[in-house]
């Protein structure tokens, strides 16, 4: 399950946090004296791996009901919640530096050290606490698991790989390695392998929801959009309140021009899924603005999304922000278009040297090139998109749709700048990616930008 195009948060350091199925300690796992503040700990664990949010923040209230002093079961509780602003920023932080680590086993040391570190702004730091945690314990699943989400976003794709390898030899009960390592092999462009993973995770979990998800997400980005519409439907069946793929239904029925089910399934992520708001209201603005875009009714883009709310001016980029910037662009608001690339070259000045760099690095090349394309300036608007290209990865569909999308806008500035033989390569390149989409844009049923080829072309 990926639920953002722009992929901000990462793997938290307790975020992915899984059945703890083998003991490499001889004290407790989890300091606590109540019995049954711990059975509610572990049914949150366990929820957590099936990436069951609600469920695991449920039974951590529990936990936490029952023995108030339950330091794990409230570091999780605050890690399960989505950290928006700065407040719950600091509360957190300020929650885990009044931690006595003298009363914790070592692993509960070990996560709050690590969790001190990061929150310091200090990843190497981090990673050092986890590397000599790893050599004292190397079998333990918990810090294999960290060793491999932190691999995985540092972009050492084969080095996160071999770790979660290990990790499902080691503890194979710890099932969501496969969904980590179908993630990697989509990153890397390996589809055929990442579905293997994927149909195995599920095999593995049949009674579990996410493998669905996950592979439905695949197919999106494949253009195989009724079979991910068949895995979204399994995963919700399942189980009825999973938000990511109610939200994943929405927007393959977009890409399928189905408006009135996009519309369907997004107001089922309110009723059934309880989507969290925010997730609720970036989805309401996605269906809501792209038959304006699909129309390229820029303005109307830019009149909608300030009627609804739809641009929050939040610090990380996100889909919406894309679809404003180039309405903003291609409607002549420069201003408005300069705007945003300014928020996004102070987010990047942000992210650097963090595994979400590339990404934004790759959304303000993308921003400059809708600008100068607007501007008629074609040749400097591709090697922009080019730029982009190279930077967006195929981590998860929302970041792969966003790749092929900016290729396909590569391919109209360059058959607006009458150098078609180059369009049709970059156009061959998404079609061997996702050949649905190839083919709306090569039928003339949709184009990103609208721009008319050049005479010559």
């Amino acid at each position: 399950m990926k639920k953002r195009m722009i992929v901000v948060a990462g793997v938290a350091v307790v975020a992915i946090v899984v059945a703890l199925v083998v003991s490499v300690e001889r004290r407790p796992e989890w300091t606590t004296r109540s019995p049954r503040a711990l059975a509610e700990l572990n049914a949150a664990i366990d929820a957590q791996m099936k990436v069951y949010a609600s469920d695991a923040k449920r039974h951590l209230e529990r936990a936490l009901q029952l023995d108030p002093n339950f330091v794990m079961a409230k570091f999780l509780l605050y890690e399960q919640t989505e950290m928006g602003t700065t407040a719950q920023r600091k509360e957190f932080k300020k929650f885990v530096d009044s931690i006595d680590l003298n009363r914790l086993s070592p692993r509960e040391r070990f996560m709050i050290e690590m969790s001190q570190a990061s929150l310091a702004g200090r990843p190497e730091e981090a990673g050092r606490i986890l590397d000599r945690y790893l050599a004292r314990h190397p079998d333990d699943p918990f810090a294999l698991n960290a060793k491999g989400s932190n691999l995985w976003r540092e972009g050492k794709l084969d080095q996160a790989k071999n770790v979660f390898l290990r990790l499902v030899k080691i503890a194979p009960n710890w099932v969501v390695a496969y969904n980590q390592l179908g993630y990697i092999a989509m990153e890397q462009g390996r589809f055929a392998k990442s579905e293997d993973y994927f149909k195995t995770y599920g095999f593995i979990a049949p009674d579990q929801a996410n493998p669905h998800d996950s592979l439905g997400e695949l197919f999106i980005l494949t253009g195989r959009y009724r079979e991910a519409l068949r895995e979204f439907n399994r995963a919700i069946t399942i189980k009825p309140d999973f938000c990511a793929s109610y939200m994943h239904m929405a927007i393959t029925h977009l890409l399928m021009g189905s408006l009135d089910q996009a519309r369907a399934d997004a107001a089922a992520a309110d009723t059934q899924g309880h989507c969290p708001p925010h997730e609720l209201a970036m989805l309401r603005c996605i269906v809501k603005l792209w038959p304006l875009e699909t129309a390229h009714r820029w303005s109307d883009i830019l009149r909608a999304a300030h009627e609804s709310g739809c641009d929050t001016g939040g610090s990380q980029p996100s889909s919406i922000t894309v679809t404003l910037d180039r309405a903003a662009a291609f409607s002549g608001d420069m201003k408005a278009a300069g705007a945003f690339e300014a928020r996004a070259a102070r987010t990047l000045e942000k992210v650097k040297g963090s595994p979400e760099e590339s990404i934004v690095r790759g959304v303000l090349e993308h921003m400059k090139a809708m600008r100068l394309a607007a501007q008629g300036r074609y040749d400097e608007a591709a090697a922009r998109l080019r730029a982009a290209d190279s930077s967006i990865p195929y981590r998860g569909a929302g970041n792969g749709l966003f790749k092929l999308v900016t290729r396909l806008e590569l391919a109209e500035v360059l058959r607006a700048a009458g150098r078609p033989a180059e369009a049709a390569r970059v156009i061959a390149s998404v079609g061997k990616v996702n050949p649905a989409m190839a083919r709306a844009f090569n039928s003339g049923a949709w184009r990103p930008l609208g721009l008319a080829a050049h005479p010559a072309s």
